[in-house]
């Protein structure tokens, strides 16, 4: 049998091959087959009564006590009947006065309180944290904005945006990224490369020629 069973298994422990009918006699009647069988099938959400506990007691062959820690263990209370790993027990404090004795508890009870807190705040913070991640996610946008509806058309300042993401124009003059990005926005926009060069450099009948005869006198 466990060191710490619940309830469930130190009935099943105890009960051997006898039937839960033979169990709920040598109980004395009190509990029941029926609640002897739930208790050891079922996950228990009260303390049994008292006429129960006892009950058990005789018919399992354990202490009261054996009986009270196991239901505790089933409603997962953290009992021991040993040395409690959350108790602290300092060695000669039981003979010290009873305001001595106050003063510790006191000075315990306040640490347990910080601990607790600090405990309870750092898991708001990692809530936060992870909050804070997934808003500045990429599916979100730039700096955490509201993310675009999938399959939303871009607008041309969008694609401007997604074109400086590739261009290669670190270190390039302002005015050859503004170049760059009237291009982009151009080509997006649906103009042609032809197009583009008619609308900077004009008509070839509106450039003057070179070799053409000098005006004037």
């Amino acid at each position: 049998m466990s060191d710490e069973p619940n309830l469930a298994v130190l009935i099943a422990d105890r009960k051997g091959t006898r039937s839960y009918d033979r169990l709920a006699e040598d109980c004395g009647g009190t509990p029941s087959s029926g609640r002897l069988h739930q208790m050891a099938t079922r996950p228990l959400k009260n303390f049994p009564d008292p006429d129960s506990i006892r009950g058990m007691a005789n018919g399992l062959g354990v202490t009261v006590t054996d009986i009270v820690m196991a239901a505790a263990r089933s409603l997962d209370l953290p009992v021991y009947t040993g040395n409690d790993p959350s108790a602290l027990s300092i060695g000669g404090a039981g003979t010290l006065p009873d305001s001595a004795k106050e003063a510790l508890t006191s000075v315990a009870r306040e640490f347990i309180k910080l601990t607790s807190q600090h405990e309870t705040d750092g898991e708001a913070d990692a809530q936060v944290t992870e909050s804070r991640t997934e808003e500045s996610s990429p599916e979100l946008g730039r700096a955490g904005g509201k993310a675009r509806k999938s399959g939303a058309p871009m607008t041309p300042a969008e694609h401007v945006q997604a074109e400086d993401l590739t261009l290669d124009n670190q270190g390039v003059a302002p005015d050859d990224a503004g170049k760059q990005n009237d291009y982009a926005l151009a080509r997006r926009a649906g103009e042609t490369e032809e197009r583009r060069r008619r609308r900077i450099e004009g008509e070839p009948w509106d450039q003057a020629d070179p070799e053409g005869p000098e005006t004037g006198a």
